[in-house]
């Protein structure tokens, strides 16, 4: 059985790594792609769960060394993973869940490459809270970024602005797509 791909979306400062953090402290069976970035580590973020920040060198490295290269551009930034073990982890029947930019071509990229059908949320932050919880990070505050593609995502996740309520509805709704 394969396993399903999540994608999980939305604004900028909208939480989507939240999120997934507390799905994934949460649900066994469930794991996310570890992507390499060339963009410099916001504040108070460091190497974790979802990134390892390297250089264009070591990244180069990493890539050319790879099975089957998973690559986004973003904001002039590269993020990439070596898609080889997460193919092979789906298709054992694990699940994957990722924070994604609001870019619907990227997700349609990832999942062409991991060769599934995407499960896609939109996490509905309101507009203002969302920048007010970037607005110290400029590169992140300038993106021009829209909520018009919402309706393109299969599940729609409003949070209500309790952040262990929220965590705990997410996980729930996680749980009913597995």
């Amino acid at each position: 059985m394969i396993g399903k791909f999540i994608f999980v979306s939305g604004l900028s400062g909208a939480g989507k790594s939240t999120l997934v953090g507390a799905a994934l402290q949460a649900i066994d069976n469930l794991e996310t792609v570890v992507t390499y970035v060339t963009r410099p580590p916001r504040a108070g973020e460091e190497n974790a769960s979802e990134y390892v920040f390297v250089d264009d060198t070591d990244y180069e490295q990493l890539k050319a060394a790879a099975k089957n290269w998973d690559e986004t551009i973003y904001n002039g930034y590269k993020y990439g993973a070596d898609g080889a073990k997460y193919f092979d982890d789906l298709h054992a029947g694990m699940n994957i869940i990722v924070a994604v930019a609001p870019d619907l071509a990227i997700i349609r990229g990832m999942a062409s490459k991991y060769g599934v059908q995407p499960t896609t949320i939109w996490v509905d932050t309101d507009a203002a809270t969302a920048q007010s919880r970037i607005a110290s990070d400029a590169d992140r505050a300038a993106r021009q970024e829209t909520a018009a593609i919402k309706s393109e995502f299969g599940h729609v996740f409003t949070p209500a602005g309790n952040i262990q309520k929220d965590s705990d509805a997410f996980v729930k709704l996680i749980q009913t797509l597995l």
